[in-house]
């Protein structure tokens, strides 16, 4: 992975950030301008799932000292649910029903909340579960290592299940143009803003685990990552996106 970022300078995990927000990003803006959002929605989830199990395969939290096993099992557990209840909470002919809405903020609203609500619940569930699991530890080198791992990574994958409310987003903003453009325009403008700083974040820390790798395989002689972990690091900030997606929804509700 070293190897990697210094031949390129960090931009293969650029690409893949790039690649892996137009897979994501593109779909939604086609099936809007066609009016299949249903289509789009379930290509969301599809590709969140897609995204999780990526992350888990090419896992780049993990250091001298640090099980990666549990965190890995955690975060894909914590991925699921997360996206299963963006789908149960609203009933999935409620879900359908707001994909197709055609912008109507009242009926974009409660789904955006829901996912906030959830997302905290779940959020709450892993802090508990996070400090429990460190301190039940035996050798509790790299304590604070660990617990970052697992914040971080609980987080991108909660967030990510955000992305499947995109096709609402769409509708919203396209249906919010006429009544409050000025709105529109900021929350767009604000969100592509903290988009450009997540993906740039990103490169850093791509650049940060590269050296931690370097010192580790200095120190030890291996390296206990799994997979092309720089792929891995790279995704989580597209993840953490996700909750741009359910943060947009709610800023056009109270500003529209």
């Amino acid at each position: 992975m070293v190897d990697t970022v210094k031949r390129t300078g960090g931009k293969s995990p650029m690409v893949a950030q790039l690649l892996a927000l137009a897979l994501l990003i593109l779909p939604s803006l086609a099936a809007w301008a066609l009016g299949v959002l249903g289509v789009s929605g379930i290509l969301q989830a599809v590709l969140v799932v897609v995204a999780i199990f990526a992350l888990v395969a090419c896992w780049p939290f993990v250091g001298p000292g640090i099980p990666t096993d549990p965190d890995r099992g955690i975060a894909a557990l914590l991925g699921l649910i997360s996206l299963a209840l963006v789908f149960i909470l609203p009933g999935f002919t409620g879900l359908e029903g707001i994909w197709s809405s055609g912008g109507d903020p009242g009926s974009t609203w409660p789904l955006a909340r829901l996912w906030l609500e959830s997302t905290g619940l779940l959020l709450t569930i892993l802090a508990v579960v996070m400090f429990v699991r460190q301190m039940a530890r035996e050798n509790r080198r790299m304590v604070i290592r660990g617990i970052s791992a697992t914040a971080l990574s609980g987080l991108a994958v909660v967030c990510a299940s955000g992305w499947v409310l995109l096709p609402s987003l769409c509708s919203l903003v396209a249906g919010s143009m006429e009544a409050a453009p000025l709105a529109v325009v900021l929350v767009v403008v604000v969100g592509l803003i903290l988009l450009v700083g997540l993906v740039l974040a990103g490169r850093e820390w791509g650049r940060d685990l590269a050296v931690a790798d370097a010192e580790e395989v200095e120190k030890t002689g291996q390296t206990n990552r799994v997979g092309p972990a720089w792929f891995g690091m790279a995704l989580v900030p597209v993840m953490l996106s996700g909750a741009l997606v359910a943060l947009s929804i709610t800023a056009l509700h109270f500003l529209v």
